[in-house]
């Protein structure tokens, strides 16, 4: 929906001013409204009122529900339904919802709702040869129906004269162009006459259907171009056209869909072999519009590219399924099925089938597990042909061993490819429909990935290769970390959207390194495996890897990977509560450090050592320690280092009661991290790392404002950068 910047100024000023954006947990509580629920799963994390405020709006202005009203307007008239008749906010929220569905109207123009009943005089208004629907009630795909209705319309409305429906097997491209066809069709009275079709054209390209019997062949109609003119003859009921020589067909064809709006449809564009087919769908004659399902993305066209289904309307459609086919699942069953089909609808409509021949729900579960089965098979195995031997075959399997999708970078690294190769075949991946990319990382449905493990376990030389060079990846990723020595306790929540992307795949590089017998790459890639289950918060497991790495360090006698994982250990056993096993981790890794004269790792043992005292109130030896760090630090001449002692003596006089000491401290490490590394009183980071600190003391100076507003910045930037306060 296009907005003008008045609008949308006013929009911002209202919704800031009447609506609950403060916090995200405020705003979640709204859209827990029946009106806009359905899009609560979709609102994103922001960390500041007015970002919240453009982000819903960007979200928000182009949804529609299942009776096509805009969600924009909707969130307006929720808010004003909040609000008193008397209240200013309900003036402005109520005629800018009037103002907006009014811009819609204007600027979206057809809307397809789902209509029950007869189709009226359509079967006898509109020339079609529709097939009927096989899915009974039609779920979800919202989005997608707004979008395909906009490209449908008339020039000058739209410029498009074709629009691509693309995705993998199964993912629901044939059901959609069907549901759209059939809206046409049931709303033809409801519809300007500008915007509706005189007539309907349905040609189908495939080639096989999946049953729970197994795939079955079906009689191909379309193969040629002739194909095509004769489906237009017998729908147009030119006859005609069927008995012109074929020579002059093609301008008898194009004369005729002139003469009326006519939408053809194209399905299963991939399997038609025909060059002339794709050169008539680019010249298509004006006023006809042609929309197109394919696995390949096409030239000439404005594409529509289906995922998985999102888990709402997933769930929608396997309790539709059961209901049809008598078939009971509770919600721990029905969540398991939508993980492992991905949200792929006929992967869901097969297993459920598969359900009510009395198939247990393991058995269905591991059959979707499984390259061979019947769904794995129609989906992928046809065009997976097509891509051997390719640099996008090789990228498909590099990608099948990512847990959580990978960078362009990593992918490129890992398959070997030169960046001519990587790119060209990520974007022949892309045309197939066979990755999904989410800013500039690739990630795989759960049955593309089932069914490329497979592809790539059965090349044994490939998929060892593949692995080293995983580990080799994740341990110049992990070379970063190491470098910062003692500093990474203060950086380590710089670079929370590396951790948290590519964290799952550095604990398989620490396994598979392990597996391989690659020592130090498994102390390498467990450092930074073990920030990332700190950033998560899951010490538990961050312990269990130190003393796996600590274990292996002292097997093979490094006696820095000792000390660094001894000292790691403690300080997260400190987090935990664990003192005393900290203390003892603790003392060896300072006498680690310093036989081995590691003066930066010596810094960070004894603060640690100074934390485990501090915390057990032993703040005369928690001072010595530190004063003995400091002693260390101030030859250096190190901003970074001196605020992290700092920091600690400001901790000590906290706890310690000595509130003006504290300030002081703090105060001191906060300048000292601006001079280290540009991190200012008004950045986030700077409340995420010193925030909290100046606010309690602030209260305990008696100064509440301050500590409240201090509490107010730090509980934002502590959530969007999950800074760990000791």
């Amino acid at each position: 929906m296009s907005i003008s910047p008045d609008l949308y100024a006013q929009l911002q000023s209202a919704l800031l001013r009447c609506g609950p954006f403060h916090s995200d947990r405020e705003l979640r509580a709204m859209f827990a409204d029946a009106r806009i629920s359905l899009w609560r799963e979709q609102l994103p994390e922001v960390d500041n009122s007015a970002g919240r405020v453009r982000a819903v709006i960007d979200l928000l202005r182009d949804k529609r529900n299942t009776a096509q009203q805009n969600g924009l307007v909707l969130l307006l008239q929720v808010l004003a339904d909040q609000s008193t008749p008397e209240d200013t906010c309900h003036h402005d929220l109520t005629t800018l919802a009037e103002a907006l569905a009014s811009s819609v109207a204007d600027s979206d123009g057809l809307m397809l709702p789902i209509t029950e009943g007869v189709y009226k005089d359509a079967y006898q208004t509109v020339y079609h040869n529709l097939p009927q629907p096989d899915y009974g009630r039609f779920i979800g795909r919202e989005e997608e129906l707004a979008k395909v209705a906009h490209i449908l319309r008339p020039y000058p409305h739209s410029q498009h004269a074709i629009v691509t429906i693309d995705g993998i097997g199964g993912i629901g491209k044939s059901t959609l162009a069907l549901e759209i066809a059939h809206r046409y069709l049931r709303n033809y009275e409801q519809i300007t006459p500008e915007e509706r079709f005189e007539a309907i054209i349905w040609t189908s390209a495939k080639q096989s259907v999946l049953t729970a019997e197994g795939i079955r062949a079906r009689r191909q109609v379309l193969r040629t171009l002739k194909d095509i003119y004769t489906t237009i003859a017998v729908a147009l009921e030119r006859e005609d056209i069927t008995r012109a020589h074929a020579e002059e067909q093609d301008n008898l064809v194009r004369k005729a869909l002139t003469r009326q709006r006519t939408l053809l449809i194209v399905d299963n564009l991939e399997t038609v072999d025909d060059e002339a087919v794709l050169d008539f769908i680019r010249e298509i004659p004006a006023p006809t519009k042609v929309m197109v399902t394919t696995r390949h993305r096409i030239d000439v066209a404005y594409p529509i590219r289906l995922m998985g289904m999102p888990e709402q309307d997933g769930l929608a459609l396997i309790a539709l399924e059961c209901q049809k086919k008598g078939v009971e699942l509770n919600t721990e069953q029905s969540q398991r099925l939508f993980e492992r089909t991905g949200g792929v609808p006929l992967a869901i409509v097969w297993s459920i089938a598969l359900l009510g021949y009395g198939y247990s729900v393991d058995a269905v579960l591991r059959r979707l597990g499984e390259s061979e089965s019947d769904i794995s098979r129609f989906c992928f195995e046809e065009v997976l042909y097509s891509i051997r031997g390719k640099p996008a075959y090789q990228l498909l399997l590099a990608l099948a061993m990512f847990s959580n999708g990978a960078s362009r970078d990593a992918l490129g690294y890992v398959a070997n490819l030169s960046e001519l190769d990587r790119n060209e075949g990520l974007v022949e991946l892309e045309r197939l429909s066979l990755v999904n990319k989410n800013r500039d990382r690739f990630m795989l449905l759960p049955l593309t990935k089932v069914f490329s493990t497979s592809e790539l376990q059965s090349a044994d030389d490939l998929w060892l290769d593949l692995r080293k060079r995983f580990v080799d990846y994740f341990r110049r990723f992990s070379n970063a970390i190491l470098e910062l020595e003692a500093r990474e306790y203060c950086q380590r929540y710089r670079d929370i959207q590396t951790f948290t992307d590519d964290g799952p795949n550095l604990l398989d590089a620490v396994d598979w390194a392990l597996e391989l017998g690659q020592t130090d790459d498994v102390l390498v890639v467990s450092l930074a495996a073990i920030e990332y289950l700190i950033i998560l918060g899951d010490f538990r497991k961050a312990v269990a890897l130190c003393k796996r790495a600590l274990d292996l360090g002292w097997i093979v006698q490094d006696r820095i990977s000792i000390a660094r994982f001894a000292n790691l250990e403690a300080w997260i056993l400190v987090q935990l509560g664990d003192l005393q096993a900290a203390e003892e981790l603790g003392l060896v890794a300072l006498q680690e450090y310093e036989e081995v004269g590691n003066i930066e790792g010596s810094i960070g043992a004894l603060l640690t050592a100074s934390t485990v005292y501090r915390k057990q109130g032993h703040f005369k030896k928690a001072r010595e320690l530190s004063d003995r760090a400091w002693n260390l630090v101030k030859d250096l001449g190190t901003n970074d280092l001196e605020a992290w002692v700092n920091d600690q003596y400001g901790k000590i006089a906290r706890d310690a009661g000595e509130w003006e000491s504290a300030w002081e401290y703090f105060t001191i490490a906060a300048r000292l991290e601006f001079q280290a590394t540009g991190v200012s009183y008004t950045d986030e980071r700077y409340h995420a790392l010193y925030g909290g600190q100046l606010a309690l003391v602030a209260y305990h100076l008696g100064k509440p404002q301050e500590a409240k507003d201090l509490c107010l910045r730090t509980m934002e930037a502590t959530r969007h950068h999950r800074r760990l306060h000791d």
